[in-house]
């Protein structure tokens, strides 16, 4: 299909975005382990001793969160037989399970996160409690449970009323799902997917429009992408800067902006692919992203504790990307091919 657009085809412009959001991550991480807090102390434009990066790593969480809504609806929009939804769930389990236990085991071993004991491992596996970056794992793992049946909700609604129906079904949940967790009163980090509805459900309304609505052109969806990456620069800048909201943490929880626009930069992405994010070179990093994410906390302490600050943040750097490349070879890979095997022995029936 054109410009890859298919639920099993693999968009390199998403694994560049995918590469963005994990270095947006892990470099600030990165850079706060080596360095410490990055303040302004000699302007006026920031309060004195604002730690000027605070929150921002937050940024690429919620583009992870988006982007991952977006490509999962893309496939069970296709339809939500038995079938499909047996390698869906096999699928999500493959991809999140075996990294992060051992991730756990790693940090249980190596220390640098709240993980002391085999008791701790096993809270953070089974999703009772979490640790330092780890706290992603379980809202993003939650919302896949879900999917499927906000899905079969937009799927009755097109059912009944066409496009529309579908669309009054994904606000309708969004709706009583912000009536639930009022996205402004969001906790730091919350493990419940609840409170990040709106930054889930704008990458299902993405999806929503690539399947049932007329593709846009790919002048207005560069228009779009554009658009969605300036308020995201231009909120965090107001932000950060103190003209708005408390600079320390007023990115935090705003997933409620960062959600709707990167959505609006995925789904021109998707149709419009700009020539950096469909390189090879983002690609690779999106690809080894996963494992990056995991073990950079990790490194980056061990570094900061060892090495001075600017040959630790190089260490770190390489360190983390050598982590990714690992265990995407050694346990990411494996369990793709399983999971390309359950596929190939159980095809999805499309409707």
């Amino acid at each position: 299909m054109k410009n890859g657009i298919g639920p099993d085809w693999r968009v390199p412009a998403m694994d560049g975005l995918r590469a963005i959001a994990c270095l947006i991550v892990v470099l600030l991480h990165l850079r706060f382990f080596t360095y410490g807090p990055l303040t302004f102390q000699w302007t006026d434009w920031v309060p004195e001793g604002t730690g000027f990066l605070t929150g921002v790593p937050k940024i690429g969480v919620w583009l992870f969160f988006s982007l991952s809504a977006f490509l999962l609806s893309l496939e069970l929009l296709n339809g939500l037989g038995i079938q499909r939804l047996y390698t869906y769930s096999v699928g999500r389990i493959l991809r999140i399970a075996p990294p992060f236990l051992i991730a756990l085991i790693v940090y249980r071993v190596i220390g640098t996160t709240d993980i002391v004991s085999w008791k701790d491992v096993w809270l953070s596996f089974s999703l009772q409690t979490s640790t330092s970056h780890l706290w992603t794992i379980a809202p993003e793992f939650i919302f896949y449970l879900f999917l499927p049946f906000i899905i079969a909700i937009a799927l009755a609604g097109r059912r009944i009323s066409g496009v529309i129906g579908a669309i009054f079904a994904i606000l309708l949940t969004l709706g009583l799902a912000v009536a639930i967790w009022p996205p402004g009163n969001t906790p730091p980090s919350s493990m419940w997917t609840g409170w990040y509805a709106i930054n889930f459900l704008s990458g299902v309304v993405a999806a929503c429009s690539i399947r049932f609505l007329p593709l846009a052109s790919p002048s207005l969806a560069r228009l779009l992408l554009a658009f969605g990456l300036f308020v995201i620069i231009a909120f965090t800048i107001t932000v950060k800067a103190g003209l708005i909201l408390d600079p320390d943490q007023g990115l935090v929880d705003k997933h409620y902006v960062f959600g709707p626009m990167w959505s609006l930069v995925i789904y021109g992405a998707y149709i419009a692919p700009p020539r950096l994010l469909a390189g090879s070179a983002l690609g690779t990093i999106g690809r080894w992203s996963f494992s990056i994410y995991l073990y950079h906390w990790g490194i980056g302490i061990w570094a900061g504790r060892l090495l001075p600050s600017a040959p630790a943040l190089l260490v770190a750097v390489c360190g983390s990307i050598l982590a990714g490349y690992l265990g995407y070879r050694l346990i990411e890979r494996p369990a793709y091919s399983l999971r390309r095997a359950l596929r190939a022995a159980h095809p999805p029936i499309s409707r």
